[in-house]
């Protein structure tokens, strides 16, 4: 595993940790969302699939999170609205509520 790799895990870890605190009250129970980040941990698929299916957990529900306001989401996962932009077209994750 490459430097890169290890700065992408390390990154994706310190984001699911600030974005497990602020769900945990009100978009769903703890445990469900502990049960998808263990699922896509422990999960047998490529280390690049499973960043990736990281990555969408989070920018989906950082979005959530923010009520869809993509500047709001965007500063709080530290990323240029246009990256966010880039990246939810990227996973098809809806941009505004009800609307992919």
């Amino acid at each position: 595993m490459g430097f890169k790799q290890i700065d992408d895990i390390d990154r994706i870890i310190i984001d699911l940790q600030k974005v497990k605190h602020s769900y945990y009250d009100h978009l769903h129970s703890k445990e469900e969302i502990e049960e998808n980040y263990t699922q896509e941990i422990n999960s047998s698929l490529p280390l690049k699939v499973r960043i990736a299916n990281l990555e969408k957990l989070i920018i989906e529900e950082t979005i959530k999170e923010f009520d869809y306001d993509m500047n709001l989401a965007a500063s709080y996962l530290e990323v240029a609205p246009s990256s966010l932009y880039r990246k939810t077209a990227m996973y098809g994750i809806k941009t505004k509520a009800g609307i992919k």
